[in-house]
């Protein structure tokens, strides 16, 4: 058995984001190794710990 085809991606994040993409509408960013942070980031987060992206929250809310 081979371990590269089965990792928590392919598995889990992959096929969960495309059912929020296909049945929901959402958008998907695969972001791991992509992101810096700061206001002008790709997502906008100040901090890996920031789980929740405010700027978009903030603009869907209003």
């Amino acid at each position: 058995m081979t371990t590269g085809a089965y990792t928590e991606d392919t598995l889990v994040q992959q096929t969960t984001a495309e059912y929020l993409e296909q049945h929901l509408g959402w958008d998907s960013v695969y972001a791991y190794n992509n992101e810096d942070f700061g206001p002008e980031s790709l997502l906008g987060r100040s901090s890996d710990r920031e789980v929740v992206l405010t700027r978009y929250l903030r603009e869907k809310l209003v």
